[in-house]
């Protein structure tokens, strides 16, 4: 199994780097590829997660077998 090298990377600032590079690497935390450079990744807000498990709840008991 071939392992990728973790970058840090500060919220402050964006980085250049290229495609062949991102696509083999691993972001801590996490982050997107728009247009060259790296941008910290949307992981939502706490309400809006609270109102999708409730919705996945309400289905999921509601799901036909």
């Amino acid at each position: 199994m071939a392992t990728a090298t973790i970058y840090p990377v500060s919220k402050a600032e964006n980085h250049r780097v290229p495609v062949e590079v991102y696509l083999t690497s691993m972001y801590d935390p996490d982050c997107d590829y728009v247009d060259g450079e790296l941008l910290e990744r949307n992981v939502g807000e706490t309400p809006h997660a609270s109102a999708q498990k409730f919705f996945i709840t309400f289905f999921a008991v509601r799901e036909k077998a």
